[in-house]
């Protein structure tokens, strides 16, 4: 039996199976294991990922200048920001801390691991397979050893080509195959292959020893990572090469932009090497047969999708052998027929549908059953889906088995769902398995610096509270800050890809699901790394828009596990999953926004606002943009003092009632979360009664028309977007902004009195000239008891209607000119800051300062997120006094923890 095949209740043997991210130990021991037992593939993988973590190591960012450097030059930083992150990459440089000592391990390492992946990649494309003389390999290893203590603490990167995508071994033979048959190499010519790392760790010893079985002894190898420096052994390597008439191979995985590529050949032309002595070796993915136009300026060595190695192992005749294995005795495997189901992979695994006859041994019975054959990664990597799925066997379609990167299981069509509640609770019964079973001594990704770990991407998330000095906070302040608000006591090996159209009914018990996809996610190249069981819940959570679905989630899964799920992690962790569908193409625009400003809302209210209690007091009319809301993250969203606002009008018997210009859904989303009576949107439009959930549009038949026939006259215009969320007025928007005014003009022909055009900052909102704040406001309080208009607080012109109706009337610091310019009364203090100070000129008193608006005590971790998400509540201006105490609180947090 072939070595890459797992049988069905076969155990997999061998430490750290089932966590991927293994250190430099568990490589060694891994690789010493595979050697012994002569599985080459593994031993491959092991010593190519021990291969990365010394060449990162003797390419170090140990003082995280590089990492600064990258932050500082980001588009949106300023001008000053910039010169300080060129500066912060070339101090880069020179800066590398290893000793004497140190070094000499590192180096010494790195030129037995080039042996040795060479000869362990030789031995995997040798064609008889016979077994290889292991003293020369093992004495490699006894050399390689003594680095394990210099790499400590540091864990692999996995690499996308054997991990994420479906190339085999086989295809660097094909592609040094096509490389000899389209580029004249003559026996003589020096070649230097340069693998990008990570895949380039992986690729390069099969490019070398490839080419080496086709005549071309003297190919050597070296790797680089884009925007770390070379050392000086190997540049001048890579010179020689050049100016002695070589060629130097440069190679990655499949590549979508081609920014590393282009990054990297142009590092090789900057060390000395001539541009034209630097050859792409690409395969191309199912999605980009086509090149990436950056790729085009090099020669180019391409193998497309279609003579990849995997797609020999798809042919009926082959699935059928290996399906044969998998079965063992009991079974006689007919010939499989293929269903046109199969899903094309992109930069992912395939996945092929197979109708395949199974016959009894004595002949007496056949069946016929519906497989998936899909993608798993290669060796041990693709043997961890059968590891993982045989923990979880009740949760996941049945397994058949592993061979060859491809996991052989069940088919189950897609159906409907089970009602949200009986959904909820399997979901959180699958994430509560996960923890139980898969669960591992402690969480790597807490050292991932600089590797794109969850708590670095909600870091990112939070940093536009800083602005254009976002990078830089976002390296000192809010990773540390993310980094302990996102420590898990029980770490487990996640599935990161929890959405609920991953689930699917069981075939046999529809009430039941069954959960698809569970192997893919939790270890890939894209970094993202998780150990929390409570990711995976909220990745159910954000795919679906009904809180009780939510909450059920939340409440089933902390009745399982005992635990609580704090708001902090289920706040961060909704964050990042939302951001991941959206670099993903998998949410809306309009939907994206929504979400995410709901989830801070959510968080806001649970601390702040835990229960609103309704009141028939005199109304309050706030406005949201720039008055109860402001946009720093990135989205609209309010923020604790807003939230302590609300809780304070409530407390003492008011009704805060939203005045907007923005969408029904967004001011009914706000009456939900915090309890509010109700709103006006749209600028007086439509209007939404909580009592009643009701919504009642504000316009006629010939308005909603004459709306209509604009929308229409909008649309045909290939330049225009139109916000689809509204629909009782219009919000467009071309590229740049609003409107250019030509279009308005050419509306405003062709309804002269009939419109009114707001222009924002980003967009133009078309309005029935009609109807105002004011007017939807009254309308909305015909409907109320004792609906006293007490205050309002606007920042517009859109706002002087209401604000002029209201007995007291506020604008904050940040209302413009035309606000300021009317007789109304402004606050010293800006955006929710300037909406406190006018709550305390109404009550008498500051939020909270007396008992009956005064919040409960908030554990530490909650006010350190709180503050972080306070810090614009005032405009830039009170940034650095806020950026101070986050900084305090977060030395205090951290002083208690380490006792």
């Amino acid at each position: 039996m072939r070595d890459d095949v797992y049988i069905e209740n076969e155990p997999v043997t061998g430490p750290d199976a089932i966590d991927l991210l293994q250190s430099a130990d568990a490589l060694c021991r891994s690789l010493r294991e595979s050697v012994a037992a002569e599985e080459w593939l593994d031993a491959y993988l092991s010593a190519c990922g021990l291969w990365q973590l010394v060449e990162d190591h003797l390419h170090p960012d140990r003082l995280q200048l590089r990492r600064i450097a990258s932050y500082l030059t980001e588009p949106r930083t300023p001008p000053p920001a910039r010169l300080a992150g060129r500066a912060a990459a070339a101090a880069a440089v020179p800066v590398n801390l290893s000793g004497p000592r140190r070094l000499h391990r590192l180096t010494r390492a790195q030129n037995a691991l080039t042996t040795l992946t060479v000869r362990l990649a030789a031995q995997l494309l040798s064609a008889d397979g016979n077994a290889a003389d292991t003293a020369p390999i093992a004495g490699l290893i006894r050399e390689i050893e003594p680095v394990t203590t210099v790499l400590e603490g540091d864990v692999l990167r996995l690499p996308a080509c054997f991990r994420d995508i479906d190339q085999s071994p086989d295809d660097l033979r094909r592609l040094a195959a096509k490389l000899l048959a389209e580029v004249e190499v003559p026996s003589s010519q020096q070649l230097h292959v340069v693998g990008v790392r990570t895949s380039g760790c992986y690729l390069a010893p099969l490019l070398v020893a490839a080419l080496r079985a086709q005549g071309r002894s003297g190919a050597q190898m070296a790797t680089y990572r884009p925007g770390r420096p070379w050392r000086r052994s190997e540049r001048n390597a890579l010179r020689y090469c050049a100016r002695a008439g070589g060629r130097i191979l440069l190679i990655d995985d499949p590549p979508v932009s081609g920014r590393s590529l282009v990054a990297s050949a142009r590092a090789l032309a900057a060390s000395g090497v001539a541009e034209a002595r630097i050859v792409l070796m690409v395969a191309t993915g199912a999605d980009a047969d086509e090149l990436p136009e950056s790729l085009r300026h090099w020669p180019v060595v391409q193998l497309p999708w279609r003579e990849w190695a995997v797609h020999e192992l798809l042919t009926p005749r082959s699935v059928q052998a290996t399906l044969g294995t998998l079965a063992g005795p009991e079974w006689r495997v007919g010939l499989p027929i293929a269903r046109p189901e199969s899903i094309a992979p992109g930069r992912d695994h395939l996945c092929a549908r197979y109708s395949v006859p199974f016959t009894d041994a004595d002949g007496e019975h056949t069946e016929i059953r519906e497989l998936a054959i899909e993608g798993a990664g290669q060796g041990r990597w693709g043997r961890h889906a059968v590891l993982v799925g045989e923990q979880l066997a009740a949760e996941v379609p049945r397994m058949y088995g592993f061979a060859d990167g491809l996991l052989y299981r069940e088919w189950i069509p897609e159906g409907p769902q089970p009602d949200s509640a009986i959904t909820a609770d399997r979901i959180a019964d699958y994430v509560a398995q996960r923890q139980l079973w898969l669960r591992t001594p402690h969480d790597p990704s807490r050292a991932l610096r600089g590797r794109g770990p969850i708590w670095e991407v909600a870091a990112y998330l939070l940093s536009g509270e800083f602005g254009a000095l976002g990078p830089i906070a976002r390296l000192l302040l809010l990773e540390p800050m993310t980094r302990m608000l996102l420590t898990v006591d029980q770490p487990c090996i996640i599935d990161g890809a929890t959405e609920r159209r991953y689930w699917v009914p069981d075939p046999v018990a529809p009430q039941a699901l069954r959960k698809v996809t569970f192997q893919r996610s939790a270890f890939g190249n894209r970094q993202l790394a998780c150990y929390d069981a409570v990711f995976d819940l909220a990745g159910a959570a954000v795919d679906a828009a009904d809180g009780a679905f939510t909450q059920a989630l939340r409440s089933n899964f902390e009745s399982r596990t005992g635990a609580d799920v704090d708001g902090e992690r289920w706040l961060l962790y909704r964050l990042v999953h939302l951001w991941q569908l959206d670099r993903a193409g998998k949410i809306g625009a309009t939907d994206f926004t929504r979400r995410r400003a709901a989830v801070v809302h959510d968080y806001l209210a649970e601390y702040l606002l835990p229960h609103p209690q309704p009141t028939t007091g005199p109304i309050c009319a706030l406005d949201l943009d720039g008055v109860l809301e402001t946009g720093p993250l990135g989205f609209p969203t309010t923020s604790p003092t807003g939230v302590l606002t609300l809780r304070a009008l409530l407390a003492h018997g008011y009704r805060p009632i939203i005045a907007t210009g923005r969408s029904i859904a967004e001011a009914r989303d706000r009456c939900r979360i915090f309890g509010l009576a109700g709103a006006v949107a749209e600028y007086g439009s439509v209007i939404y009664d909580a009592a009643t959930t009701r919504e009642i549009d504000l316009l006629t038949d010939s308005e909603r028309q004459l709306l209509d026939e604009v929308r229409t006259k909008l649309s045909a215009d290939p330049h225009v977007e139109i916000d689809d969320g509204y629909r009782h007025s219009i919000r467009a928007h071309v590229a740049h902004g609003p409107l250019p005014p030509e279009t308005l003009s050419a509306l405003s022909t062709f309804a002269p009195s009939d419109l009114r055009f707001v222009n924002g900052q980003a967009q133009t909102d078309i309005v029935i000239a009609r109807v105002d704040k004011a007017t939807g406001l009254a309308a909305l309080a015909q409907r109320m008891p004792n609906a006293e208009h007490r205050m309002t607080v606007g920042d517009s012109a859109e706002d002087l209607p209401l604000l002029r109706t209201a007995q007291l009337s506020f604008a904050p610091r940040n209302a413009d000119t035309r606000i300021r310019a009317a007789d109304i009364t402004r606050t010293r203090h800006a955006y929710q800051s300037g909406l406190a100070e006018a709550c305390r000129h109404l009550l008498g008193h500051r939020l909270g300062h007396c008992p009956v608006c005064r919040p409960g005590k908030l554990p530490p971790r909650t006010r350190i997120l709180l503050t972080a998400l306070a810090l614009r509540e005032d405009g830039l201006r009170g940034l650095p006094i806020r950026t101070a105490r986050l900084a305090a609180q977060l030395g205090r947090w951290g002083r208690v923890a380490r006792k």
